[in-house]
């Protein structure tokens, strides 16, 4: 541009340029431009303000040759009303801003999924027919939930933005350039030289007032979170601000997951605070300056260093009627980036609202290892129902130690947002409505409460099943009800103490088993039934002890089997009795031993029986009788063997018969006894009798046998009878 031409502005519009009367207006690095602009138009000018609105709009800085042109559209207007008959001429007044800036009249409520800030920035803004020029060096976490919350597409990407320490300008042709590196910054007014007497009057560019310009800032920025899975991770983090001495700036929760997360968003925050802490302020009349470009000072006065800076702020004001022109500007050195500070409204949420969990299809249940779900609220008119509509969102559980119930999918929960943020919802509980009723009855059951679960996954086609655990208050008719749909496990420590005010009763159609680790005592005031339909097995480790203070009655209808492993011994301090009908068999390995304190009888209605495999030792202290009314027969299959100690008697009222299949000894230590009242009669195919002296006495007749003699005495006579030979041989033979 040439240095000595006035520099004018100019404004076209519907076709047509216009000269501006005045203007006044601001533009900075993150920041849309806004010009009031003031024309100065014939009444017959065919200028509609209502068509007007919307509409693109040049304005364009003169000087000479050179000139600068702002592209932006109309975002208000008015028409001052003239005299009537046309005469005289009309003033139009317009607010001319960028496309960027129509933004901030569409308002909505979304959410975006899994992307960065920058993306999330050029699919807002580029909507609107903004072109997004993305300039950046760094990299950008995708944010796996980010909620557009009653606000406008504007402000919604300048909170992004200045989260990321991103700034943004608006060039010439309207385009939102971003930026995170001094390389987003271009090359604008060139070489501009300090003149102190320029002043207003000066048609040339220069700067003609200069200096440093500062604010009071924090000295220290400080942030702090939690991270729920690494909850002992140190998520303190700081940096250094730019005033030395000044206080500390502190935040919670800073909106990180790591350390070093925090770290770099501290650094932003500290950076931020330098800009604006210290900047270069001065004025110019170069219309050639814009925010973002770099243009160089020389010639710089005392306390400014010559060089390259970017522009970072201008304010526009010129009058066509004044005889001079000047810009008031703000700067900083072009090696030191630019970061914005958060200053953009961040939306709250602090009553909460409803939203409907989400999963997969056909999942009941959809969770973390957090026990989180998703949820898709109401309002959101763009996410699907489904497991990709939000992040995994915390449940709030009950402060009853490790307590648990995970939200099935189709409930309806309420969800409060932590710090009020929209993008941290956490759920409180659930709610019922018309589609998902409450499941008593009300207000009939009003006065149940229950802890009620569903079976997962549902049934199809029939009614799913449920554990639950329900109260009943009604008065009269209290009941506490527990249902398991399949297993039902208890655990307790300790001691469990169980009273039953009257009738307990249960009923298990499978198996039971009772695992008792010490002790077991069962008390019973009145009577103790026990019925079992099949088998009753009973199994002792130790010992078993049976008190029955009246009267035991045992009735088996078939066999009744005992096995003992070791002794066994029954004591009775009356009667024993046992009654068997048919047969009684008892079947011992080892010794029997029966001892009575009276008498012992044993008495068998047809036959009895004792098969004894070794040996039968029967012992009576005092007297032992036996007593058959018909038959005895006594079977030995070895020796049999009889001891007295005194006499040993043996009668039979009738006959008796000894039958040996062998020898047949009877052996007298003394005497020898065989007496038949009536007749003794002895019959054998050889009979021998060896002793050392036999004596047979009938009557008055003797036979004595004694050392080879035989003495035969007779009172009358003496008769041989043979039939054949008779054949008497002797050394001596006497007869008397």
């Amino acid at each position: 541009m040439a240095t000595e031409d006035p520099l004018r502005y100019f404004l076209s519009l519907g076709g047509t340029t216009y000269p501006v009367k005045t203007i006044a207006g601001e533009e900075a690095l993150s920041r849309t431009y806004r010009f009031e602009i003031t024309l100065q138009l014939e009444p017959t000018d065919p200028l509609d303000p209502d068509a007007l609105i919307f509409t693109e709009a040049t304005l364009t800085l003169t000087r000479a040759a050179d000139e600068r042109r702002i592209l932006g559209v109309v975002t208000e207007i008015k028409r001052a009303a003239t005299r009537k008959g046309n005469a005289g001429t009309g003033k139009v007044t317009l607010v001319l801003e960028p496309r960027l800036a129509t933004t901030r009249h569409r308002v909505d409520i979304r959410i975006f999924r899994d992307k960065s800030a920058p993306e999330i920035v050029a699919e807002v803004i580029g909507a609107h027919g903004v072109t997004v020029e993305p300039r950046l060096v760094g990299s950008y976490v995708k944010r796996p939930y980010c909620v557009q919350m009653r606000e406008s597409d504007f402000d919604f990407a300048s909170r992004l933005l200045e989260d990321e320490g991103i700034f943004y300008v608006v060039d010439d042709e309207g385009r939102m350039v971003l930026g995170d590196f001094t390389s987003a910054y271009v090359e604008g007014a060139g070489t501009l030289a300090f003149h102190h007497d320029s002043g207003l009057h000066e048609n040339r560019d220069a700067v003609f007032e200069v200096g440093w310009a500062g604010r009071a800032t924090p000295g220290k920025v400080s942030l702090r979170d939690f991270n729920p899975e690494r909850p002992r991770l140190d998520m303190d983090v700081s940096a250094k601000g730019p005033t030395a001495w000044g206080p500390e700036w502190y935040d919670y929760p800073g909106e990180y997951e790591l350390p070093a997360q925090g770290q770099a968003k501290a650094n932003l925050r500290a950076a931020a605070l330098a800009c604006a802490k210290r900047r270069l302020a001065g004025r110019s009349t170069a219309g050639r300056m814009a925010t973002g470009t770099i243009f160089s000072l020389v010639d710089a006065p005392s306390g400014v260093t010559d060089g390259a800076y970017v522009l970072t702020k201008i304010a526009h004001a010129w009058d066509r009627t004044a005889s001079s022109f000047s810009i008031a500007f703000e700067a900083l050195p072009a090696d030191v980036v630019y970061r914005p500070l958060c200053e953009t409204y961040v939306p709250t949420l602090p009553n909460p609202l409803t939203g409907f969990v989400t999963g997969p299809a056909g999942a009941d249940i959809h969770t973390d290892a957090w026990g989180r779900v998703k949820v898709h609220f109401p309002w959101d008119r763009l996410q699907p129902k489904d497991d990709t509509c939000s992040h995994w969102i915390p449940v709030l559980q009950d402060n009853t130690g490790r307590s648990s119930a995970m939200p099935r999918t189709g409930w309806e929960v309420l969800c409060q947002f932590l710090e009020g943020d929209p993008d941290r919802p956490v759920i409180l509980g659930r709610v019922f409505n018309a589609a998902d009723p409450f499941l008593e009855e009300l207000p009939i059951r009003k006065m149940r409460t229950s802890l009620h679960s569903l079976t997962s996954p549902r049934s199809t086609d029939k009614p799913s099943g449920y554990n639950m655990i329900r109260f009943d208050d009604l008065a009269g008719a209290q009941e506490i009800h527990v249902h398991a749909q399949k297993d039902q496990n208890i655990v307790v420590a300790n001691n469990q103490d169980e009273k039953v005010g009257n009738v307990e009763q249960r009923t298990v159609k499978g198996n039971e088993a009772i695992r008792i680790g010490a002790n077991e005592t069962i008390h019973v005031t009145d009577d103790s039934a026990s019925k079992v339909d099949g088998n009753l097995t009973v199994n002792i480790g130790g010992n078993r002890t049976a008190t029955i203070s009246a009267s035991q009655t045992d009735t088996v209808h078939k066999d009744h089997t005992i096995t003992i492993g070791g002794s066994h011994l029954r004591d009775t301090h009356t009667d024993d009795n046992v009654a068997v009908e048919q047969n009684m068999t008892e079947l011992i390995a080892g010794h029997v031993f029966e001892q009575s304190g009276h008498t012992n009888a044993v008495t068998g209605g047809t036959t009895s029986t004792l098969v004894v495999g070794g040996s039968i030792v029967e012992i009576g202290k005092l007297n032992k009788a036996e007593n058959t009314e018909k038959l005895r027969n006594e079977a030995v299959g070895g020796l049999a063997f009889s001891k007295a100690d005194e006499k040993h008697t043996s009668r039979a009222e009738e006959s008796r018969t000894t039958t040996v299949a062998g020898n047949y000894a009877v052996v007298s230590l003394k005497e020898l006894l065989l007496a038949g009242l009536e007749e003794l009669r002895i019959e054998s195919t050889s009979t021998t009798l060896n002793a050392p002296e036999i004596t047979l006495k009938v009557g008055d007749t003797e036979i004595h046998l004694k050392n080879g003699r035989i003495d035969m005495k007779a009172p009358s006579e003496i008769t041989i009878d043979t039939q054949q030979a008779n054949n008497l041989a002797s050394t001596t033979s006497s007869q008397n």
